[in-house]
């Protein structure tokens, strides 16, 4: 029965029911049937016979009081109608004594000796009837009180026993009607309660088999929403519920599964295991999902393998850009040793070019004294022209450490660049460095802008010097011609003094000039130094990112 579909089972309880109620409704026609035969046997047996026998009872009597009515009446008339009276009365009696004996239950003998009471009756009756048609009153009482007084005794005590008897017989069967009627109806409650018992617990075992199992799948169902997808789900069947308990748990397994499987991915990812064997089994409308790990886990693959080469490739720039850094380092402080040794021998020039400025100024106070000491003042303008070929010389070496300054700037703006191309190249982790590499290429480019304006300078200090060197050399022909006048001379001593002052200024912005460029180049130098910080921290974050992509396990 349990493995009967749904329909089959309302059906043999519908067709159950109906057979118990076709079963009642058999007995019920049947004992309807029996009770009707009872009664129909109640009525064709003792009440016909009870009916016949009141009837001859009565029309026995009748007849009787007829004789006795012809006997003790002197009117030929009244004895003529109870004659006829009587004759009908006893034609009455003689048509129900064949019923009697035909329906009769109890003993024919009974009715043979009624009957033959009866027949013996008649010719006596017939005897005093005409006696009392002749008028012989006295005669037909004798005949009668002589005979028929003891054949009426005897026809009434066995019709008095026929009544008896049918009455006994009729009490009989309506005892066995009512009792037959009793048995029908507790043979129909019996029934009848049996059909509800049987109805009950068929409804009942139909509900249960029906609500259980759908209480049990709404349950699993409930478990699922909540996020219970392993649902135990025990009802088993071949029915329709069986089939849907059987799809549950297999939707409840092979979402399990899936689960389990995206756990298991999900966790090899956390663990850093991104070669994941295939995650197989997948159907329907969660071929997507696996379609989806599927892309993510090839994804990360590929992007931890670029990741992995692109550390390579920072940790790679960032030593060659450290060392490019240490060497642009050495070199600004060799650039600053030579700023330096610059600024001590702008210092010597502008000591030497002020000193010129005051032997000038000396010179032109003693003007008036020079006729007196010409010999002397020749030798101070030959010292004046040693000074100047001196200053020409510092001029020459100004203008080489110009040069180097120049190479230096040029070298540092290209250091800068590489820097920047190398930031550029390995991406947003390196913008603090790309930072210090546009500082550095700003700062070569100002320290280029002030050597420029240096040798610009120098050049001026060149040209003042040149002049201040053929000033002297006309200074010393005039005084080898000093004959040629004071006057002349002293207007040269000024000229010689305002180019020596014009000298003393160029020195002084050639030395500011090169204090310009010693901070530059401080500031390159410190600039350089945060560049190779810079760099080595970059080059210990990128092995560090090395270290742990190389935790990632990636699927070649």
């Amino acid at each position: 029965m349990k493995n009967l579909k749904v329909s089959k089972k309302l059906i043999i309880s519908y067709a159950f029911v109906l057979i118990l109620l076709v079963v009642i409704i058999a007995v019920s026609i049947g004992n309807l049937i029996s009770i009707r035969a009872r009664v129909e046997a109640f009525y064709n047996g003792p009440f016909k016979v009870l009916n016949a026998a009141n009837t001859v009872n009565s029309s026995f009597e009748a007849m009787q009081k007829s004789v006795f009515r012809a006997i003790s009446n002197t009117d030929p008339v009244i004895a003529e109608q109870a004659l006829e009276d009587s004759k009908v009365y006893a034609g009455k009696i003689q048509e129900q004594i064949p019923i009697i004996q035909q329906d009769f239950l109890g003993d024919q003998a009974i009715v043979e000796r009624l009957r033959a009471a009866l027949d013996e009756l008649a010719p006596q009756r017939e005897h005093v009837l005409e006696l009392a048609l002749q008028n012989q009153k006295e005669e037909a009482a004798a005949y009668m009180e002589a005979n028929n007084v003891k054949t009426i005794h005897k026809a009434q005590a066995e019709l008095d026993e026929l009544i008896d008897t049918a009455d006994r017989k009729a009490d009989m069967l309506i005892v066995s009607l009512r009792s037959e009627q009793m048995e029908f109806i507790v043979m129909l409650s019996v029934l009848g309660t049996a059909s509800v018992l049987i109805s009950i617990l068929f409804g009942i075992y139909i509900t249960r088999s029906i609500t259980r199992p759908i209480k049990e799948l709404e349950t699993a169902a409930r478990q699922m929403e909540q996020g219970h997808l392993k649902v135990d789900v025990t009802y088993r069947s071949k029915d329709e519920l069986g089939s849907l308990s059987n799809s549950m748990r297999q939707m409840s397994e092979k979402i399990s599964y899936y689960m389990d499987e995206i756990s298991r991915a999900m966790q090899q990812l956390a663990d850093g295991n991104l070669d994941i064997p295939g995650c197989d089994g997948f159907q329907g409308d969660f071929l997507p999902v696996q379609e989806a790990l599927f892309i993510v886990i090839d994804s990360l693959n590929e992007t931890m393998a670029e990741i992995n080469t692109f550390s390579d490739q920072v940790a790679s720039g960032s030593d060659q850009v450290a060392g490019g850094a240490q060497v642009l380092s050495q070199g600004v402080i060799a650039q600053a040793g030579s700023v330096e040794e610059l600024a001590s021998t702008m210092s010597e020039i502008s000591r030497q070019v002020n000193e010129n400025a005051e032997t000038s100024q000396a010179v032109k106070t003693a003007a008036g004294e020079m006729g007196t000491n010409i010999l002397a003042c020749n030798q101070q303008m030959q010292e004046m022209k040693a000074a100047m070929g001196e200053i020409n010389s510092c001029s020459t070496q100004i203008r080489k450490i110009i040069k180097t300054i120049n190479d230096i700037a040029s070298q540092t703006n290209i250091l800068a660049l590489n820097a920047a191309v190398e930031a550029a190249r390995v991406g947003a982790e390196s913008k603090g460095f790309s930072v210090v590499a546009q500082e550095v290429r700003g700062l070569a480019g100002k320290s280029s802008a002030a050597s420029k304006s240096t040798e610009a300078l120098i050049e001026q200090t060149l040209d003042a010097v040149a002049h201040g060197t053929k000033l002297a050399e006309e200074t010393a022909a005039s005084l080898m011609n000093i004959v040629g006048g004071t006057d002349d001379m002293v207007s040269k001593i000024n000229q010689i003094a305002e180019a020596t002052q014009k000298q003393a200024e160029a020195t002084e912005m050639v030395s500011i000039g090169i204090g310009q460029i010693s901070d530059i180049v401080q500031t390159n130098s410190a600039t350089a130094e945060e560049s190779a910080a810079a760099s080595e921290e970059l080059y210990g974050e990128s092995q560090l990112l090395k270290s742990k992509i190389s935790r990632f396990k990636l699927h070649m």
